[in-house]
C-alpha cells in the first residue's frame, strides 16, 4: 500500500471514532446554527443598459445555478429568475465573471 492510500485509510478510521469530545463539539456547533450553507456569489451587471445583479447559487449542494436579481418593482418586491444559460457542472465553483459574459451581461 502506498503512503497516500495508507494516510487516507488512517484518516478514515480516525473520522469514524466516536468520542464525548466530538459529540460535545457537534452539539456546540448545532447551537450556532450548524454547518454554514454554501455562499452565494453576486456581482453587479447590466443588460441593455439596465442595472441588475447576477447571482451564482448552490442549488442542491452539488450544482450551481445562475440567477438574475431584478431591482425592486413599485411594490418593493425583488424578482429573481434563473437565466437561460447555465454553467457546466464539473464539480468546481464556476467563474461568475465568465458566466456573466456567456449569458450576455456586461460587468459593471
Amino acid at each position: 500500500m502506498d503512503a497516500k492510500k495508507a494516510a487516507a485509510a488512517l484518516g478514515r478510521r480516525g473520522g469514524l471514532v466516536k468520542s464525548e469530545k466530538k459529540a460535545a463539539a457537534v452539539r456546540e456547533n448545532g447551537k450556532k446554527g450548524g454547518r454554514p450553507k454554501m455562499s452565494n456569489f453576486e456581482i453587479d451587471v447590466t443588460k441593455n443598459g439596465k442595472p441588475r445583479k447576477l447571482r451564482l447559487v448552490n442549488d442542491s449542494g452539488k450544482q450551481y445555478g445562475l440567477y438574475v436579481v431584478y431591482p425592486p418593482d413599485q411594490s418593493g418586491q425583488i424578482v429573481t429568475a434563473r437565466t437561460r444559460w447555465q454553467p457546466e457542472q464539473d464539480g468546481g465553483i464556476p467563474d461568475l465573471r465568465f458566466c456573466a459574459k456567456k449569458a450576455g451581461f456586461e460587468i459593471v
